[in-house]
């Protein structure tokens, strides 16, 4: 089935998609979990977001799920005490369940693995860390290299 497309060429789908993301920005950017998503843009491999956005979140919560158009796989971004901003997969090194961050670690609801905020694994069955993706820092702009 064909989708329609509105309002500048978009479809209805990705329309309703922003709208909801939208709703969820009005209420303080909270996801389902309570972990809050956020949506950026990929253009060369590289994943854009509102570093001044990114911030505000970040300072109210140990990390935030970061998705994208196109991207199938969130990111689970964080900004440590050494003031780096850390990028890790969202999917557990077992078997590639969707990780849950937390306040104090990240855990695997399918079999139970737990890695610290950095990703390292405190408690298999993962067999390694999550892995990281580079982040590199401008004064408005966090880049998120994907490749």
């Amino acid at each position: 089935m064909a989708q329609r497309r509105i309002l500048g060429g978009i479809s209805r789908r990705d329309f309703m998609g922003h709208l909801v993301l939208g709703s969820l920005a009005g209420a303080g950017w909270t996801g389902c979990a309570g972990t809050p998503r956020y949506r950026g843009v990929i253009e060369g491999g590289m994943l854009a977001i509102d570093r001044v956005e990114i911030d505000l979140l970040l300072a109210e919560h140990p990390a935030i799920l970061i998705t994208a158009p196109g991207w199938n796989e969130a990111l689970i971004l964080s900004h440590q005490v050494s003031g780096e901003y850390l990028a890790l997969s969202s999917l557990c090194t077992h078997l590639g369940c969707q990780v849950r961050p937390g306040r104090h670690f990240i855990s695997c609801p399918c079999h139970g693995s737990t890695f610290d905020m950095t990703g390292q694994v405190v408690r298999g069955p993962a067999p390694k860390p999550l892995p990281r993706f580079r982040v590199t820092v401008s004064d408005k702009t966090l880049t998120i290299n994907v490749l």
